[in-house]
């Protein structure tokens, strides 16, 4: 075994490395809680067993990285930093989207929107995705009558994939201008085009606002329901949503 002690201690920063990153990741992604301490304990085969049963599967599915689990451990500043730079250095949609999402993330609503803006007079004007992209950026920065504006362009031709967060988000615009039937009306289509279960719950959250408890709570149970015999792989996705269903239930049994 003396062979395995020698490559341990070379490989040792960089173990320590994968220890911290995989321990945020299983944090953030809420991995089953064995894995926080077999990652702290033993953290050799643990690293290993981690990244191949965990890391490596969802990114295959996925197609991420574990580049934004490092890029936790930077500073709001130096994220920005790096990718106004990437930004500076080649002028694309993909590194413009990047700088916003660390504006946003960083709570610089104005700055977020003003990086993004541009894409919607553009070559790219028509892409789905930018749309919807400055759309939630305007909705967040306190702008939902423009964020209405360009969710009813994109209604008209967003793909499958993309039009239930589209109706999400058009439903908690008009909440926020004051048009319950519309919202309630975008609500029950998010529903049966999103492939998750967040826009069930906005809607339950929604019901509640409109003083339809009983109604909200059934919301509530069906998606407790639906998130119960699902597979592991897609509860583990939803659990967010679960979570704050859970809590949301308990407030209204309170």
């Amino acid at each position: 075994m003396e062979w395995f002690y020698a490559l341990t201690a070379n490989l040792w920063p960089i173990i320590s490395v994968l220890q911290i990153a995989f321990i945020v990741h299983a944090l953030i992604t809420r991995r089953q809680i064995f894995w926080f301490f077999l990652l702290l304990f033993v953290p050799v085969i643990s690293v290993i067993l981690y990244l191949f049963m965990e890391v490596l599967p969802d990114a295959r599915r996925s197609r991420v990285s574990i580049k934004p689990v490092l890029d936790s451990f930077k500073s709001a500043d130096a994220r920005i930093r790096e990718r106004q730079e990437a930004l500076d250095e080649i002028n694309t949609p993909e590194n413009r989207r990047a700088l916003a999402q660390a504006y946003l993330q960083a709570g610089r609503m104005a700055e977020a929107e003003q990086t993004l803006e541009p894409l919607l007079t553009g070559i790219y004007r028509d892409d789905p995705l930018f749309q919807y992209e400055v759309a939630q950026i305007k909705f967040l920065n306190g702008k939902p009558d423009e964020a209405r504006g360009i969710l009813q362009k994109l209604l008209l031709q967003a793909p499958h994939e993309l039009k239930g967060k589209a109706r999400i988000l058009m439903a908690l615009t008009l909440e926020k201008l004051g048009d319950a039937e519309g919202a309630r009306q975008q609500h029950l289509e998010a529903i049966q085009v999103f492939s998750g279960e967040e826009a069930r719950y906005r809607y339950a959250e929604f019901l509640v606002t409109q003083g339809e408890k009983e109604e909200a709570g059934r919301q509530l149970d069906l998606l407790l329901k639906s998130v119960r015999k699902a597979s592991p792989t897609y509860r583990r996705q939803e659990r967010e949503w679960e979570t704050q269903a859970q809590k949301l239930k308990q407030t209204l049994q309170a």
